[in-house]
């Protein structure tokens, strides 16, 4: 298993285990992720509406993103394809991260923070060897 297959697999993981207060109680973000647009009926992105709408937005964003990663581990094509899966995945996951971090009150934020340490240095060192190994193989390829 090559090392950004392994950064892939511990973005995607460290993801799902950051904690966040919300409304009554502590939740973890993966669990969030992947149940609450489904349960609750939330169709349509709205970043601009209800905290529930954000944060359900926000969640079917990162589903995509999550997928994306998935993509570049199970689609075997060059390595210049899979850099470009990662390069879009990992930064829309980021995105995410940020977006839910002002989404959400100021006490719930450290938490949040905290235990989203974790993904933020996987998630930057899978930026900077998806493109990496994307301008390596550019250069390659030229020459």
């Amino acid at each position: 298993m090559s090392l950004s297959t392994k950064l892939v697999i511990l973005t995607i993981l460290s993801n799902a285990c950051i904690v966040f207060a919300y409304g009554h109680g502590v939740s973890f973000w993966g669990s969030y992720v992947f149940s609450f647009p489904i349960i609750n009926g939330y169709s349509d992105f709205n970043f601009t509406g209800s905290i529930d709408e954000k944060l359900a937005s926000i969640a079917l964003v990162t589903n995509f993103a999550q997928l994306i990663l998935i993509f570049s581990i199970v689609l075997r094509r060059t390595s210049k394809d899979e850099s470009i899966y990662r390069i879009v995945g990992a930064p829309i996951m980021l995105g995410c991260y940020i977006a839910t971090y002002f989404s959400l009150s100021n006490t719930s934020r450290t938490l949040y923070l905290w235990t989203g340490i974790p993904f933020l240095i996987f998630c930057i060192i899978l930026i900077y060897v998806s493109v990496k190994s994307f301008i390596d193989e550019t250069r390659w390829r030229k020459s």
